[in-house]
């Protein structure tokens, strides 16, 4: 895409500072501030812009020069809800990458993934659309990880994870090599992986138990 870009962070929290910082490693962009859940916290500044407007105001941005957008949410459903919407309105979502990030050159990253600082992506990797790699995750050779879902910082999964749509692993937690972890899960920090984990549970431990049910996004 030629031209500078206007790009509304969605996003105010404390995931919004470390999208920030990811934007100054991107050529020929400007930013237009921050959009927030609610109201509350217009006027507040966020590193180098404000808090401008709310996530319901999406479609006149473009009034405002805005034409992409990136995401700085951290929950997973209400990141790819703000994706499509984004995505419907005609704005372009920007895939973040910070440079002290590896990504192995046969690794495959969906459209609109962030990928935080120390974050290590191994070969034949494969990322979905919309997924955040958090600061200093390791994925090792062949995992799939699936849309919009979120590792959390410091994770470790070994070779040849699976993790599905949706699904959080917390900080820390360490995935045994081969594991299949189902869509909308989420796994607690510091917890070991050694057995599959459905879909639409919680785990958590060492060795990681499922302790009870999620329910799906509009379910």
């Amino acid at each position: 895409m030629s031209g500078r870009q206007r790009v509304m962070v969605v996003g105010a929290g404390g995931h919004a500072r470390v999208v920030e910082s990811l934007l100054r490693y991107v050529p020929d962009v400007e930013l237009a501030g921050f959009a927030d859940r609610t109201r509350a916290s217009l006027g507040e500044r966020i590193g180098g812009a404000a808090v401008t407007t709310t996530w319901d105001e999406l479609p006149a941005w473009r009034d405002a020069g805005v034409t992409a957008v990136a995401l700085a949410i951290g929950d997973n459903a209400e990141r790819a809800r703000m994706f499509a919407a984004a995505t419907a309105h005609g704005y372009r979502v920007l895939g973040l990458r910070h440079p002290t990030a590896f990504v192995e050159r046969d690794a495959v990253v969906g459209e609109a993934a962030v990928i935080c600082a120390g974050a290590i992506l191994g070969a034949g990797c494969r990322l979905g659309a919309n997924t955040l790699v958090n600061t200093g995750a390791i994925v090792d050779h062949e995992c799939a990880i699936g849309d919009h879902a979120h590792l959390g910082p410091g994770c470790r999964l070994a070779g040849r994870v699976t993790v599905g749509a949706l699904t959080f692993v917390g900080l820390g937690a360490t995935v045994r090599e081969g594991i299949r972890i189902g869509a909308s899960v989420v796994v607690g920090m510091g917890s070991v992986v050694v057995a599959d984990i459905p879909d639409d549970t919680v785990a958590y431990g060492v060795p990681s138990r499922v302790r009870a049910a999620t329910e799906r996004p509009g379910a």
